[in-house]
């Protein structure tokens, strides 16, 4: 079973951002830079969380 982590848009901006910096402190050979790379796409395509009051008044 596959889990599903959703995040608001401010959430997903930072996250990426602190990913981006990893990957570029990285040496240009890390065979996990590949890695890193995917798990940012993976945040940058996690589904959106609608804060509460766009819910509730939308």
């Amino acid at each position: 079973m596959e889990k599903v982590v959703r995040f608001s848009q401010d959430e997903q901006r930072i996250i990426v951002r602190g990913l981006y910096d990893m990957r570029n402190a990285m040496e240009k050979d890390n065979p996990r830079k590949r890695e890193l790379e995917l798990l940012i796409l993976r945040v940058i395509d996690a589904p959106e969380v609608k804060p509460f009051w766009r819910r509730l008044f939308i």
